[in-house]
């Protein structure tokens, strides 16, 4: 096999010219391996049907070696037949356990048809030979995720991350998926090792801001929050999720100036628009969180958040134009059931039972969750 690892290292590095002269060099035996070399170099240039009458011959002089049955199935799959080169990766890992890319493309494939539960045992058997090959741990780490085993995913993309090789957006879900399990720290940890290796990337910080806001933490959640606008200071995003950190530790002036930015960088931006609908509340300037909360609904109509907190504020205005407009808010978000009840009411003249109604409603959460802001009881729109 020595031969056949130096060709797929020289093939691995593009040197053609180099792999051409090992596979002269090999000859033409009476084993398997001077035709399996041909076949290795033939399949690198796209010669297919040159591949496959080497690998019948070299098959036929050794029907269970393993790196033919490995080239057989990249044949297939490079043709189109998943299924037949499924089936020869697997044949190669039954007469050689040790062949790791066999068992990367058969983990691939499987993961490919949703057979995720073999697919990640497979990319373990392909781990365990080569512990540090970074490519083999990310898909395993994905496959794990896949199947929710967020605590093995991490644990496993820690060891990518150490040898600074690290997906941004992976990282992030695998948090998110970790702080569902109620693994806090260890979501921290990976995305402080992110946030490490990537140290021009604001997403980690920002995650951090939002994980540290969720457990109380306003201390941390401002940090992380300042370091996220610090490294990337014009994203939206990260600016809008400082407004709301600033926003639950009552630093009004802060979460304006932040969310007032981030206005300015993107007009449009109904999170921005809607925290600072949020920050106007909190100080009790109830016209001017209606006109953001408007501004945002505009923006952004099959949003919850800013419908849900224009409808409330409507709600609480006594005016009957205001009250009907609030209904149809909430109605549009929930459907029909409660809201239904309370346009019967209204509409027979009982504004009162209406307002009481359509009120029930939004505090039952028919609106869907928020995240609780001191000062204010609805929610903040998060990056």
């Amino acid at each position: 096999m020595d031969r056949i690892a130096e060709l797929e290292r020289l093939l691995a590095r593009g040197e053609l010219a180099l792999a051409a002269c090992l596979v002269e060099g090999a000859g033409t035996s009476a084993g398997a391996e001077g035709p399996l070399l041909q076949a290795r170099l033939a399949l690198a240039m796209n010669e297919l049907a040159k591949t496959r009458s080497l690998l019948d011959l070299a098959l036929d002089r050794a029907p269970k070696h393993a790196y033919g049955h490995l080239l057989l199935g990249l044949l297939h799959e490079t043709q189109g037949r998943s299924d037949a080169a499924l089936l020869e990766f697997q044949q190669a890992t039954r007469f050689d356990l040790t062949l790791l890319p066999a068992w990367f493309n058969q983990a691939r494939l499987l993961l490919s048809r949703g057979r995720t539960v073999e697919a990640a045992a497979a990319f373990e058997r392909a781990a365990a030979l080569d512990p540090d090959n970074v490519t083999v741990l990310a898909a395993w780490a994905h496959a794990l995720a896949k199947l929710g085993q967020a605590k093995r995913a991490a644990n496993v993309y820690l060891r990518c991350i150490e040898q600074n090789v690290a997906s941004p957006f992976f990282i992030v879900d695998l948090a998110e998926q970790l702080a569902l399990a109620s693994e806090g720290r260890l979501a921290d940890e990976l995305l402080g090792a992110g946030s490490q290796r990537l140290p021009s990337e604001g997403l980690f910080e920002s995650k951090r801001a939002a994980l540290a806001l969720t457990r109380g933490d306003l201390a941390g959640a401002v940090g992380h929050a300042r370091e996220a606008v610090r490294r990337q200071p014009e994203c939206v995003d990260f600016l809008v999720g400082l407004a709301v950190v600033e926003t639950a530790r009552l630093r009004l002036d802060e979460a304006r100036a932040a969310a007032e930015k981030a206005l300015r960088l993107a007009p449009s931006s109904w999170k921005a628009l809607h925290q600072l609908g949020l920050v106007s509340e909190v100080a009790g300037h109830r016209a001017r969180a209606i006109a953001f909360y408007r501004r945002a609904v505009e923006q952004a109509p099959f949003e919850r958040a800013p419908r849900n907190n224009l409808a409330a504020l409507l709600l609480e205005t006594g005016s009957a134009h205001d009250l009907r407009e609030a209904i149809g808010l909430l109605e549009r978000l929930s459907g029909t059931g409660p809201l239904a009840v309370a346009w019967s009411h209204l509409e027979a003249g009982r504004e009162r039972l209406a307002r009481a109604v359509a009120g029930r409603a939004a505090r039952l959460g028919v609106l869907g969750e928020a995240v609780a802001v001191p000062g204010g009881p609805r929610g903040a729109a998060t990056s």
